[in-house]
């Protein structure tokens, strides 16, 4: 097996997003000197990629070179989820209104046919192009009378676990705080009375793409094991990660759903819900809007995690990470993803195009830094004016943008220090072929 050491020079950002993003702009970041061309169009989808969005608007919009300075515009981003968005294009046909599709948890083979084949000429391919990369905070809200720290460096106050303990939270095996207090070479001390009460792990109830992120994470602590989601069917981690499954939890688990679905919601949820765990991208962990996981304190915070799950012997030292490279501050940084070691887990990686399925990516689970990582795509369309209600106006728009995105000079360089890590090279030259076969 081939593994693809994904190496991060550029970061990108954190802002406040509403639940739409309003947007104004077109880019086109390969024709410097020509004016854009096309018309509006918008997008839908990732939530994780809806505060790297929110932060492309601008230069878009004002980037001479690589922008589109005020020309079509992607008016909206609506972080629906990664499944929203691909019900928008598969289910309700809105090629129209959305140009192109953010995700998190990418379409497998058969969903990627599904989408084709609404084009009647069969010509136009859906694109998987990747486009940043975001690590998966584990935020955590001690109950009442219950206070955690940890001889782990950057841990004070605060926990460090590693891939099993946290999968065995969320699989039901695991299932009070004062566990946590022996996890292999952490150093958690949990104190007082409250650390007997039971730990309430909280997931999206959306088909969301950190979740398959997450999952796929949980998988690889224990891959093999089957668990019952409903009376009499049962399904592994990487199972429980794809299509009508997202949303599924071991039933022993007794997972809690935040009351809306996205990710902002399940942070004000664990906010406000002692003795609860949950997870979300950085990005938004950050945000104190969503729940003030910044800042460190003795209850609300998140999580250090085992960097590689190498080994287990006593004379190993294990070592844990920050998702953020900065630590629990409320000031942004870059997403400890620099050094992520991603794999399809049965041949080479990255997949040789984006118009193959990308769905099998998932970190290896061997990181020199944070270890819980994913990377966020864009699906785009060869002939969007194939499709239903879509345009080759929308499609020039959208192929401005994603090449705007994708540009140090442009996109990736605008949002370094906003708590994402952007491309590598390797990446960015196979995503910028992609893009180039739109229209």
């Amino acid at each position: 097996m081939k593994l693809f050491s994904v190496r991060r020079t550029i970061s990108a950002g954190v802002v406040t997003a509403a639940s739409v993003v309003a947007l104004a702009a077109p880019g086109s970041a390969l024709a410097a000197k020509e004016p854009c061309k096309g018309t509006n169009t918008a997008g839908i989808g990732s939530s994780l990629q809806a505060e790297a969005v929110a932060i492309w608007k601008p230069g878009f919009e004002t980037n001479a070179k690589y922008g589109c300075a005020g020309k079509p515009a992607i008016t909206e981003y609506n972080p629906a989820g990664s499944g929203g968005g691909y019900k928008a294009w598969k289910e309700k046909e809105e090629y129209g209104t959305y140009g192109f599709v953010g995700t998190d948890n990418t379409a497998n083979l058969a969903e990627k046919e599904a989408v084709e084949k609404e084009d009647a000429k069969g010509e136009s391919k859906m694109l998987t192009i990747p486009v940043l990369q975001g690590s998966v905070a584990i935020v955590v809200n001690l109950p009442a009378e219950c206070s955690a720290t940890s001889t782990t460096a950057g841990a004070t106050n605060r926990l460090a676990l590693n891939q099993s303990t946290v999968e065995g939270i969320y699989s039901g095996k695991i299932t009070k705080w004062s566990e946590l207090g022996s996890v292999e070479g952490a150093g958690n001390t949990l104190t007082g009375a409250g650390c007997a009460s039971a730990i309430i792990p909280v997931v999206r109830q959306d088909g969301s793409g950190t979740t398959h992120i997450f999952k796929k994470f949980l998988g690889i602590s224990d891959s093999k094991t089957s668990f019952e989601y409903e009376a009499g069917k049962s399904a592994t981690w990487a199972e429980l990660a794809e299509g009508s499954l997202s949303t599924k939890w071991p039933l022993a688990a007794k997972t809690q759903h935040a009351a809306a679905a996205n990710g902002k919601e399940l942070l004000k949820y664990v906010a406000a819900t002692p003795g609860s765990i949950g997870y979300a991208n950085l990005a938004d962990a950050r945000n104190v809007a969503n729940g003030g996981f910044t800042g460190q304190s003795a209850s609300r915070f998140w999580t250090e995690l085992e960097s590689s799950s190498k080994g287990t012997a006593p004379k190993i030292k294990r070592k844990y990470a920050d998702p953020a490279t900065n630590g629990d501050e409320a000031k942004s940084g870059e997403a400890n993803c620099k050094k992520t070691v991603f794999t399809n887990g049965v041949g080479s990686f990255p997949p040789p195009k984006v118009t193959d399925p990308w769905n099998e990516v998932t970190a290896s689970g061997q990181s020199k830094t944070y270890a819980l990582c994913g990377l966020t795509y864009d699906f785009a369309l060869t002939k969007l004016e194939n499709m239903k209600g879509g345009t080759a106006e929308e499609a020039a728009t959208v192929k401005e943008y994603l090449n705007y995105v994708l540009q140090k000079k442009g996109g990736a360089g605008e949002i370094a220090g906003h708590d994402y890590s952007a491309l590598p090279k390797e990446l960015v030259t196979e995503s910028l072929e992609g893009v180039g076969t739109i229209g």
